[in-house]
C-alpha cells in the first residue's frame, strides 16, 4: 500500500484501517512510505499497532521507502527501526518474496502476473483513495 503526504492525527486512523484490512489477506503486507512528508506521533503509533497485529496474525509487515531523512530519523529516535522490517523500496521487498508456481491460464483476458502470483504479498497498486491530499 502506497502512502503519501502527512500521516498525523487526522489521517492516521485511515492508514490503520486500510493497512489493517490487508493483514488477514496475505502473509506479507508492504507499506510504502516513500512519499510521506511528515510522520507524526500518531502515525508512528499506528505502525507499532499494525506491527503487533501482523505479528499476532502470522503476517509480516514490511515498511518500504523509509530511507529519507525525516522518516529514518523518526523511526530511529523511537526505536521502531529495531523491530520493523525496513526496506528501501516496495520493489525490493517483492523481489525477495518467494514466487508460487504460476498456474497455466489460457484465458485471453489475462495480461501479466496478478498480485496473487506473488506468494501472498498484499501490494495494492493503482487502488488508492484520496484523503486531504494524502494517498492510501
Amino acid at each position: 500500500m502506497r502512502v503519501s503526504g502527512t500521516v498525523n492525527a487526522h489521517t492516521a486512523s485511515l492508514l490503520a484501517q486500510r493497512v489493517g484490512s490487508q493483514l488477514s489477506r496475505a502473509p506479507h503486507v508492504v507499506v510504502d512510505l516513500g512519499e510521506v512528508t511528515v510522520l507524526g506521533p500518531l502515525g508512528l503509533a499506528v505502525l507499532v499497532t499494525l506491527h503487533q497485529k501482523a505479528t499476532a496474525g502470522g503476517t509480516e509487515i514490511h515498511i518500504a521507502g523509509a530511507g529519507h531523512h525525516a522518516l529514518r530519523r523518526a523511526l530511529r529516535i523511537t526505536g521502531l527501526d529495531q523491530f520493523l522490517t525496513l526496506d528501501p523500496t516496495a520493489d525490493a521487498v517483492i523481489s525477495r518474496l518467494p514466487r508460487r508456481a504460476e498456474p497455466r491460464d489460457v484465458s485471453p483476458h489475462r495480461s501479466g502476473p496478478a498480485p496473487e502470483d506473488l506468494d501472498g504479498a498484499s501490494v495494492l497498486r493503482g487502488n488508492r483513495s484520496e484523503h486531504a491530499g494524502n494517498r492510501y
